[in-house]
């Protein structure tokens, strides 16, 4: 899943992105070429993401959205701080 945020410091304006069509969220000629994950020895680096999403907690459990109403669940209610975070 992509998700973009309007405002960085508010976690309520998180927007999920299709990532087969960035030019509709980014603007023409955008596009996604590659990925590339490796699996490493080496420790997560700690606090880049804190920099960028202050909000975030030091616990994976809480919604980003902890007020919201599970009945009628925005993608804030479904999405939680470990989404962002990993160990």
């Amino acid at each position: 899943m992509f998700v973009t945020f309007d405002e960085l410091s508010d976690p309520l304006t998180v927007r999920q992105i299709d990532p087969l069509n960035l030019e509709a969220e980014f603007g023409a000629g955008v596009r996604l070429l590659s990925v590339t994950l490796a699996t490493t020895d080496e420790p997560a680096s700690d606090g880049t993401i804190k920099s960028i999403l202050p909000w975030l907690g030091d616990f994976p459990e809480p919604s980003l959205d902890p007020t919201g109403d599970y009945r009628d669940a925005t993608l804030a209610d479904k999405l939680q701080h470990g989404d962002f975070l990993r160990d």
